[in-house]
């Protein structure tokens, strides 16, 4: 025995439509129609006929002033019956339009839910005893909840002597260039708001601190002022804090770029970690008029790879970036 399926063949589809077509078309424009023809010809029997000319002459028989009237009252009908079908159905239409984007909104909730429930309940029943409920719990909200995913990010980093006063006030000291690259995707199928902060630290004076760009989609920082709505800039010293927050449509891309400098020390460390799922961070390493030795501790358990580059330097890659993770970029000069 085969099960019936939720298809409809194509007799069921021919006595759907032919149904609505009488129910919901048909019916009303025949008696509106109706009602019009009726309406004309008794407008066109009464006005040339003998009757027209008994109400022209005045006659006072009731037939001649009942034809008339019944002809206008069924015209009158028509259009006003015509017209408020046509508003009927545009409501009832817009009625329907509502009801169905919002089922349809209902029920990709729910899917959604349904499978972050199995997800997780699939990953404790593997992993829970062994690793602990606490442990998968983590796990779970920051990959099989995730709803932003990176990709594409290269981090190039650069380390420069100072120049002029910089130099003569902080002579144990060499500034840093730091440009991030990258693509945030909308991994799930609904809108979803990203809201994160940007944060710069350094041993040194807030002043010293230089911002070229910031952007991330739509949102700009320019000059360390904001231009844009919903965008924050915040800073104490030593330190300068962006704060962003956008709606990313599903499945959308928000482009992120940044450009900042400032000082640190001639042997000092940097770390470099992404606050979402990555699916590669590639980070380049250079030194500008100066001799500096890099060194990389990963903030992970693989391995980044090496592969230097002529242009760009010193090439790192690490590939599956959890949130949090990353590496360490230490500098001797």
């Amino acid at each position: 025995m085969t099960a019936r399926t939720n298809i409809p063949t194509a007799e069921e589809l021919i006595d759907r439509f032919s149904k609505y077509l009488v129910g919901r078309w048909l019916r009303p424009r025949l008696f509106f129609s109706l009602s019009a023809f009726f309406g004309l010809t008794l407008l066109f029997i009464f006005y040339y006929s003998e009757l027209y000319n008994h109400y022209r002459a005045g006659s006072a028989w009731a037939s001649v002033y009942l034809v008339r009237e019944i002809g206008l009252s069924l015209i009158v009908a028509a259009l006003l019956g015509a017209f408020v079908e046509a508003y009927n159905q545009r409501r009832h239409q817009h009625h329907v339009d509502a009801l169905t984007l919002e089922l349809d909104r209902q029920h990709l909730a729910n899917t959604t839910s349904l499978v972050s429930a199995i997800k997780k309940n699939t990953l404790q029943a593997v992993y829970g005893n062994s690793l602990g409920k606490a442990i998968v719990d983590s796990a779970a909200s920051q990959i099989l909840e995730a709803r932003f995913k990176r990709k594409r990010w290269r981090i190039h980093f650069n380390v420069s002597p100072l120049e002029g006063e910089l130099a003569e006030q902080y002579p144990r000291a060499v500034k840093l260039t730091i440009c991030m690259i990258g693509d945030l995707y909308n991994i799930t199928s609904q809108e979803q708001l990203l809201s994160s902060s940007f944060e710069i630290d350094s041993d040194y004076p807030q002043e010293t601190i230089k911002i070229d760009s910031f952007q991330v989609g739509l949102l700009e920082l320019i000059g360390n002022k904001v231009i844009r709505e919903h965008e924050g800039f915040s800073s104490r010293p030593k330190c300068v804090l962006i704060s962003y927050s956008l709606c990313v449509p599903p499945s959308g891309r928000v482009a992120f770029k940044a450009k900042y400098s400032y000082i640190s020390g001639v042997a000092d460390s940097e770390v470099l970690v992404s606050k979402f799922p990555t699916d590669a961070m590639t980070v380049f390493l250079q030194c500008t008029s100066c001799n500096a030795e890099f060194s990389i501790s990963e903030l992970h358990l693989k391995k980044a790879l090496r592969s230097d580059d002529i242009v760009e330097g010193q090439k790192w890659t690490l590939k599956g970036v959890l949130p949090m993770q990353g590496m360490i970029v230490s500098w001797t000069t």
